[in-house]
């Protein structure tokens, strides 16, 4: 039942100025390969030799040290994340030794708990 304020539709051809591209057909997933683990011009600069993080900074300590010392003087970013961490990590006391040294019963020993901490 059609309305009664309605008018039949008609079929109207768009045209846009953007063409149509066909779609890419993709290669069978047996093929596929990382492009990421190319070499090429752009990418021959990075390092293939997987690092541990303990090994980067044994390499690059000196640099590591005094570029991060210049961009906590310099930068504003690094200045807001230093505060961070000194707010909600290290505290205001700082790390502070607390021992649970336990009698022979399980109970807290204070008396070594004190002199440990002191």
């Amino acid at each position: 039942m059609a309305w009664p304020f309605s008018k039949p539709a008609k079929s109207v051809e768009v045209r846009s100025a953007i063409p149509r591209v066909p779609r890419r057909v993709r290669a069978p997933l047996a093929s596929r390969s990382y492009d990421a683990g190319s070499t090429d011009r752009l990418t021959s600069g990075w390092t293939t030799t997987p690092l541990t993080a303990d090994q980067v900074i044994d390499r690059n300590l000196r640099p590591l040290v005094a570029r991060s010392r210049d961009q906590a003087a310099k930068n504003d970013y690094m200045k807001n994340f230093l505060r961070l961490c000194r707010q909600n990590i290290v505290g205001a006391r700082g790390v502070v030794l607390q021992a649970q040294a336990r009698d022979q019963d399980g109970k807290l020993d204070q008396g070594a708990n004190q002199v440990l901490e002191t």
